[in-house]
């Protein structure tokens, strides 16, 4: 963006993803195929690596979508001209 002469854009700064994380972030990047995670994305997953998730995993991979979610819909509420 700052290339293209738009200035640089503090909303495309991100929190660097804490140390030991890094496996789940990159684990749920493969997972996630549409808007939310779905049990069957999950089993498609599994089924394509070999890797079957924990328990814990799977309830990480659901807590990353809600997070994402949630942060999608503040970022587009605070790019409405009403901020609603």
């Amino acid at each position: 963006m700052e290339k293209q002469g738009g200035g640089h854009d503090p909303q495309l700064d991100v929190a660097p993803v804490p140390e030991g994380f890094e496996t789940w972030l990159v684990m749920y990047m493969e997972i996630k195929q549409s808007e939310h995670v779905t049990y069957q994305d999950i089993n498609a997953y599994e089924r394509v690596t070999g890797h079957r998730l924990s328990p814990v995993e799977v309830s990480a991979v659901f807590a990353m979508d809600r997070g994402a979610a949630k942060a999608m819909v503040e970022v587009m509420k605070e790019n409405k001209p009403d901020g609603r």
